[in-house]
């Protein structure tokens, strides 16, 4: 049983890190303004992109990251690269 919870852990984890290495490059760039603040609205503005691109696009990042919610999301990915977007 013990073996079988160590593969487990071990294949979660590996899944877990190979989806977070596929957000695009705009995913990431949506990323990045999302943890500075930015509303849908501006981060539309600024990347000449629809709101609803936007939405789109945080949706994906969301379910990539497996996160609860937007700023859940910001938070997993900091966590997981030891970084910040400053």
């Amino acid at each position: 049983m013990t073996c079988y919870l160590k593969y487990k852990k071990e294949k979660t984890k590996s899944f877990q890190e190979g989806i977070m290495m596929k957000l695009s490059k705009r995913e990431l760039e949506i990323l990045e303004l999302i943890s500075w603040g930015y509303p849908d609205k501006e981060i539309a503005s600024n990347l000449d992109i629809s709101a609803r691109t936007v939405q789109t696009h945080v949706t994906r990042i969301v379910i990539k990251l497996r996160a609860r919610n937007r700023t859940n999301a910001v938070a997993n990915y900091m966590r997981k690269y030891h970084m910040s977007f400053a």
